[in-house]
């Protein structure tokens, strides 16, 4: 069982040249779940209930410098409970862990936004470049647990710092094109001696997209 509340408002200055936003979350969960039987004709053991509250503050800043130029910030809390998946695994190639703890960390980004109308072949452009910085602990990820399955398993902390570029232009009236490159350096911050300081699993250092599109009638 798990029950979500929040409450979130904005506040415009300058004319709407600055608006400032804030939000506040919280979530209780409740869970009881079984381990296997050490013998298969014995019923499961309970591992009993286990109560979680979390709190999630968050604020932004969204400053237009001019018509075309805009800077923007963000920081706040974050938690992320385990999915079912993670819990129970698919009866396959993934192994659940009943026993994992949620993910809570600290994000910040700071980025700055580029429009334009027509500029030559250009007809608009959107360009957005960003800086993010993210402490998380008890993160979630997935490490071999055998030949052919893998667990997932919470480590005691990492950092994800990086950069993110996004691109949407359209070159003529019915051609677009927009892509999407992030680099993310991941670090292990676990107190495992043989993980500490080690890139994170599961997280590639290079990601990125493009698409092209052609409308028409």
């Amino acid at each position: 069982v798990s029950v979500t509340a929040a409450a979130a408002g904005h506040l415009s200055l300058l004319g709407d040249r600055a608006v400032l936003s804030g939000q506040y979350r919280t979530l209780w969960s409740e869970n009881e779940f079984y381990q296997p039987p050490p013998l298969p004709y014995l019923p499961p053991i309970p591992q009993g209930k286990v109560e979680t509250r979390t709190e999630s503050p968050q604020g932004g800043v969204r400053i237009r410098l001019t018509d075309n130029l805009t800077l923007k910030g963000n920081a706040g809390r974050y938690v992320r409970m385990p999915t079912f998946f993670e819990l129970f695994g698919n009866i396959g190639t993934v192994t659940g862990n009943s026993a994992l703890e949620p993910e809570q960390g600290t994000n910040r980004d700071a980025g700055l936004i580029i429009t334009t109308g027509e500029w030559g072949p250009v007809k608009s452009l959107f360009l957005e470049a960003g800086y993010f910085y993210n402490e998380i602990t008890n993160l979630i990820l997935f490490f071999p647990n055998s030949q052919r399955t893998v667990k997932p398993k919470n480590i005691g902390a990492a950092r994800i710092r990086g950069a993110e570029l996004t691109l949407s232009a359209r070159l003529i009236s019915e051609l677009c094109i927009s892509g999407n490159y992030t680099y993310m350096d991941g670090e292990d911050r676990s107190d495992i001696p043989y993980y500490i300081g080690n890139r994170l699993a599961s997280t590639p250092a290079h990601e990125g997209s493009l698409k092209l599109s052609l409308d028409r009638r």
